[in-house]
Order: structure tokens, then C-alpha cells, then sequence
């Protein structure tokens, strides 16, 4: 994972991060085993000038447990790195079958307006008649 200055987005400064990931996918289907690789480099622009208790999702200390002890491990390692709100991301993916067909896919995501603005504090207050089971 690399790291580098993001320039301003919507006033922001951020941080630019760029993370790869591969991984191999073996399934049995039909009894037929079938193998997919998949390879993405994903870019995060990254502000940590953010710190309303609105952004508590993205500000959180560690991720939450998957249970898989080796992927919860790869996730805290992230987290130490990558803080702050991500206002910009771009995900290029291939997945390539067993037989080399490659399948390509660009997702991006960006926010494009951030207002502040004062809520009622009595839209987070648990219903009246609320049981947790």
C-alpha cells in the first residue's frame, strides 16, 4: 500500500492511497472445479479534517471482526493506515478464469457535496415501545 498527497476535494485536503489485492477463487459446480483469479488496485482519497459523530463509521479506531483471524488481522493493518473519510475511490478490477478469458471493471465512487448542518437531536432517540430481542 502506498501513500502519497491527494490535492483538495471539496475543500478538503487528502491523502491518496492506492492498495492492490489478488486473490484465487476454486469452486465446485456441477462436481465441474472451476478456478477465477481476481486482481484489483483500488485509490482512496482520504480526508481526515472530517470528525463529526456523523462520520463515526469511517473514524472508527478498528474494523469490525470478520471472525477470520488472518483477514481481521490484514484489516487492522489497514485501519492503522488509512484514516480518516474516503471522499473519492476507484476500484479497476480483471478476474481471469482457468481457461485466461479476462473480465475487466472500473467502479468509482465520489462525493460531490458535504452540507453541515444542525439536526434535531430527537431523530436519534430510540421509539417509545423499542425492545431489543
Amino acid at each position: 500500500m502506498g501513500s502519497s498527497p491527494g490535492g483538495e476535494i471539496l475543500g478538503y485536503d487528502t491523502t491518496r492511497h492506492t492498495m492492490n489485492s489478488e486473490f484465487t477463487m476454486q469452486i465446485k459446480v456441477f462436481g465441474m472445479k472451476q478456478s477465477t483469479t481476481m486482481k484489483t488496485t483500488t485509490e482512496a482519497w482520504m480526508t481526515d479534517e472530517l470528525t463529526a459523530p456523523g462520520f463515526g463509521a469511517w473514524l472508527r479506531e478498528t474494523p469490525p471482526k470478520t471472525g477470520d483471524a488472518e483477514f481481521d488481522a490484514m484489516l487492522d493493518g489497514m485501519a492503522a493506515k488509512l484514516k480518516g473519510v474516503a471522499l473519492k475511490s476507484v476500484s479497476k478490477s480483471v478476474s481471469t478464469d482457468q481457461k485466461g478469458r479476462e473480465s475487466r471493471s472500473t467502479s468509482t465512487t465520489e462525493v460531490t457535496s458535504i452540507e453541515e448542518t444542525d439536526i434535531d437531536p430527537s431523530m436519534f432517540q430510540i421509539p417509545e415501545g423499542y425492545e431489543k430481542v
